[in-house]
């Protein structure tokens, strides 16, 4: 095998250094000649699920987009908007307020328009789990739902599912 020569050593090495050289001084050109502050922000948006009835009794999922940084309240309101958006919970109901516990149980006070859903049991047991199903996908801290009308709890809404204690999220209404 043979040696390369020094000066065909430092013909390789210069032509490096060059090469190196030359690709330094144009991305430090394409580097200078971008105008500060013209960086281009992408919002971050953030969405909600939203268990709307479905056929035979069935829940199933809606993504809703929002805006990024919405209050906790905003987000209870947007749900329950949809929720009203697809007849779901009577047209007319309102949320006054929602808290959550230490304990992880969200407390829903609704107008007495809740009592008013429609009397048929099917629809007693959608109109309460999309409720219980939407907040829960929602609310991290919340791992159960207590639903309230007008400050109190009601032991049914229309005479089938038993509310007066807090409801956890059923999964087995829900369409896969």
């Amino acid at each position: 095998m043979r040696r390369p020569t020094p000066l065909r050593t430092k013909i390789i090495i210069l032509s490096v250094l060059v090469c190196v050289g030359v690709a330094g001084a144009i991305l430090f050109g394409t580097m200078r000649n971008r105008e500060p502050g013209k960086l281009v922000a992408i919002p971050q948006k953030e969405s909600l699920t939203v268990f709307i009835p479905a056929a035979g009794g069935r829940l199933t999922k809606k993504m809703v987009e929002l805006k990024n940084g919405l209050s906790e309240k905003d987000k209870a309101a947007i749900i329950v908007a949809e929720l009203k958006k697809e007849k779901a919970v009577p047209e007319n109901l309102s949320l006054h307020e929602s808290a959550t516990d230490a304990e992880g149980i969200m407390y829903l006070n609704f107008s007495q328009e809740l009592k008013s859903a429609k009397a048929n049991p099917l629809n007693e047991i959608t109109t309460v789990y999309s409720l219980v199903n939407s907040f829960l996908s929602n609310f991290a801290e919340a791992k159960s739902v207590q639903i309230l009308v007008e400050g109190q709890a009601l032991y049914t809404i229309n005479g089938l599912l038993y509310t007066y204690a807090p409801i956890e999220f059923n999964n087995q209404l829900v369409e896969e």
